[in-house]
Parts: C-alpha cells; sequence; structure tokens
C-alpha cells in the first residue's frame, strides 16, 4: 500500500510504501513520484489547436508546494489537421 506521511528528519511530506503488516518496505525517493502523490499535486495543461477538433496537449506542468518543486512533460506531435500523433515526450525537472 502507498501512504503519505511527514519525513520526521526533513519535516516535508514523502510517499511511504507500507506492507499489509504496518511496515515500512521502502520510501519513493524519485521527485517524480514523491509529486505524484504529493496532496497538493496541481496539473497544469497546455494545448496546441485549443479550441478546434485538433486540440491536442503540447505540455502538463505539475508542482507539489510541499514536495517544494515539480516537473514538466512535454509531447511532440507529427502528422496533418485530424491526424495528428506524438512523436517524442520529455520530462524535465523544474
Amino acid at each position: 500500500m502507498l501512504i503519505c506521511g511527514i519525513d520526521k528528519s526533513t519535516g516535508h511530506q514523502r510517499p511511504f510504501v507500507v506492507s499489509e503488516d504496518g511496515e515500512i518496505v521502502t520510501t519513493a525517493d524519485s521527485v517524480y513520484s514523491q509529486v505524484l502523490i504529493s496532496l497538493d499535486l496541481t496539473k497544469t495543461f497546455t494545448y496546441a489547436d485549443a479550441g478546434t477538433v485538433d486540440e491536442r496537449i503540447t505540455e502538463i506542468q505539475y508542482a507539489s508546494v510541499s514536495v517544494g518543486t515539480g516537473f514538466t512533460e512535454t509531447y511532440q506531435y507529427s502528422g496533418s489537421p485530424g491526424a495528428y500523433r506524438v512523436t517524442s515526450f520529455s520530462r524535465t525537472a523544474n
């Protein structure tokens, strides 16, 4: 089971993986994991061709005040109107 708790050494919210008997098995150390399961996660979407039939997500920004950082996912597309497809994806820390 994945839960969130406060890391006593830092005072920050941190994800923990807990076994069925309540023992902490591991912690989610990556910033990506910490941000995604934070209780104050915010997501901001950016679109290409917004409001049209070709509307598609080009960027998603994830942020968490409790973790103190975030990351951005960027999507690249190729094709033509009505037939766009993702050709690349990247994730960068903010």
